[in-house]
């Protein structure tokens, strides 16, 4: 809701109106794609694959930047 257009203040987002800049929507991702996830150097041996493809889920709860896979 706090990210979609409100005719009160103009069709802007309120992030637009109070900043004075348009927000970055780089981060958000469609649900259901493709995503992969990263392994640790740790758990996987040289040849081995660093990363585990998965589907994309949702946005964690805990931070802004945080997917669920």
């Amino acid at each position: 809701i706090n990210m979609s257009p409100s005719s009160p203040l103009g069709l802007k987002i309120p992030q637009e109106t109070w900043t004075g800049s348009k927000p970055n929507y780089d981060n958000l991702r469609i649900f259901g794609c493709e995503a992969y996830a990263l392994i640790s150097k740790d758990d996987c041996r040289k040849l081995e694959l660093r990363s585990r493809k998965c589907v994309f889920l949702g946005y964690g709860l805990d931070s802004e930047i945080g997917y669920r896979l």
